[in-house]
């Protein structure tokens, strides 16, 4: 996909759901294949034909008793689009320990298959 596609948050695109093992789902978007013709649309025949926008996600509140990897201070020193955010693990002595986001994380993107910048058995959440 060409980078123009990621800073654009409006025009056609195809999506289709992507359900995951933990019961949540995504929404995957892709640029058309063709013109707006036929059954498909210009789509692959999985997906649908629809108008991209973007929703900001909204991230439940830390609850983290210890902060492990400096997460507290990264978020803290974020850019105004990560400011305050980490990810948040339950571990099994019940204590929430939250962790910084993934560096490699780039909003522009979507998620993007990561979680909102955290690993997968983590919550993304933001502090306030």
């Amino acid at each position: 996909m060409a980078p123009a596609f990621y800073d654009k948050y409006g025009g056609d695109v195809c999506w289709r759901f992507e359900y995951h093992g933990d019961g949540d789902h995504s929404v995957v978007c892709q640029p058309p294949t063709g013109p707006i013709w036929g059954i498909n649309m210009g789509c692959p025949h999985d997906t649908h034909r629809g108008e991209a926008a973007m929703a900001p996600k909204v991230y439940p509140l830390c609850q983290c008793a210890e902060y492990a990897n400096n997460a507290f201070e990264l978020a803290s020193a974020a850019a105004d689009a990560y400011k305050g955010r980490m990810c948040a693990r339950i571990e099994r002595s019940k204590v929430t320990i939250c962790y910084p986001m993934k560096p490699e994380y780039n909003w522009k993107k979507g998620n993007n298959y990561m979680n909102y910048g955290c690993p997968s058995d983590m919550t993304p959440c933001i502090k306030i």
